[in-house]
């Protein structure tokens, strides 16, 4: 999948705040609780390690990975428990000598896939560092979530004045941010592409894996909504 923020990101030292504010974290964690936690865990692009820790109360051992080392330093100063650990990893190159009870990747991460190939090949690994009956935990846009119009909004996020732009083109949703920290504002652009239900659906094939869908609204299902939260539990 390939490192999200470019070199000297002033979004990636911020993240955190700006994760924070969109308080999306309680609904997600409820929906991962859907199924019982317990065993091996490992969080895919867990960023600063919210989940991980979040999760770490339930389980005998959880891994969390990402790409960024600036977030996995920043996940390793917040953590202080012995089950947890962290590792500079890529989750569509997954590489350990065992498998796990659960496997999980939230606030988005799939949609930083570039490619339906390429979310073939990450939910590839993802099926064989997991057992067989457990579940993969993840959500994802809806497709049609954003409007031709998009969204702005300006504030300040860590003390730095900022604007913030979320356009959709064509399969895509495009942040654009402006940060106005020094004489000259940085410009930083991350692109996200988005998969429909057809796609999903062939990625996650019937023969190996079980799906549940819910909304963030909470109706189940596939079905217009902001995004899709789903469980796919390995079959065979």
């Amino acid at each position: 999948m390939g490192r999200v923020f470019k070199e000297n990101s002033v979004l990636e030292r911020v993240y955190e705040t700006w994760m924070s504010d969109s308080g999306s974290s309680e609904d997600l964690f409820t929906f991962i609780k859907h199924v019982p936690l317990a065993g091996t865990v490992l969080d895919c692009g867990c960023g600063n390690g919210e989940f991980t820790r979040l999760c770490a109360p339930y389980v005998d051992s959880i891994i969390g990975i990402d790409v960024s080392q600036t977030m996995i330093d920043k996940a390793k100063s917040m953590t202080n428990e012995d089950k947890v650990s962290y590792h500079v990893m890529d989750m569509a190159t997954l590489h350990f000598p065992h498998t796990f009870h659960r496997i999980i990747a939230m606030n988005d991460v799939l949609n930083f896939c570039t490619s339906l190939d390429q979310l073939k090949q990450v939910v590839h690994q993802v099926y064989h560092h997991l057992e067989i009956g457990g579940t993969f935990s993840f959500d994802v846009h809806h497709p049609q979530r954003m409007d031709e119009e998009g969204y702005s909004e300006s504030g300040v996020l860590a003390g730095i004045d900022y604007e913030y732009m979320l356009q959709k083109e064509d399969h895509h949703l495009v942040h654009t941010f402006i940060w106005y920290e020094n004489d000259y504002p940085t410009l930083e652009i991350i692109t996200q592409t988005l998969f429909d239900e057809s796609d999903l659906k062939e990625v996650f094939s019937e023969h190996e894996w079980e799906l549940t869908v819910v909304g963030d609204d909470w109706i189940e299902g596939f079905h217009p909504c902001e995004k899709w939260m789903i469980h796919a539990r390995r079959r065979v």
